[in-house]
């Protein structure tokens, strides 16, 4: 199963549903789970399920039982499939097609393809070209140290500690 998400932004990803309803027409023994908050085309192939939104645990338990991951290019949709072990194939939201109020993530993706952890596409061709590179691999795991040891100390000096 492939799983696709969109995130919860309020914008539509119009352009990240036509290719994958392009790519489901294309490989209809491939399930794909859409999730989008927002979307005005609503892929059409039979064996694309949509769905609005996905409770976290849900969305979790997506990613640790999906074959392949892609999603757009927001840092919580990236850094789940990245602590989940995927290496996630990307699509960034442009201003241009009002899909975002500016491109910041084409700032994410240059970033994250310089260190290796994402995949990039634009087209169903890239789509078709990044998916067999994906594989799982270890979880990526945050470097919070310091932000813990933060909230540890917030914590204690409002318990009198």
């Amino acid at each position: 199963m492939m799983f696709v998400s969109c995130g919860t932004e309020k914008f539509p990803f119009n352009r990240l549903a036509r290719i994958t309803s392009e790519y489901a027409n294309m490989h209809p023994e491939c399930k794909i789970l859409f999730q989008a908050r927002t979307i005005d085309f609503v892929p059409d192939a039979s064996n694309v399920e949509v769905i609005e939104m996905l409770p976290f645990h849900k969305f979790q338990e997506t990613l640790t039982t999906c074959e392949k991951y892609v999603c757009h290019a927001g840092i919580g949709s990236i850094l789940s499939g990245l602590m989940n072990g995927i290496k996630p194939i990307v699509m960034a939201r442009l201003s241009r097609f009002s899909e975002h109020t500016d491109d910041h993530q084409m700032q994410i993706v240059a970033r994250l393809l310089e260190m290796d952890k994402i995949f990039e596409f634009d087209s169903w061709e890239g789509l078709e070209r990044t998916l067999p590179m994906q594989d799982r691999t270890e979880p990526y795991l945050p470097q919070n140290e310091a932000l813990l040891r933060d909230i540890a100390k917030t914590v204690e000096s409002f318990c009198g500690g």
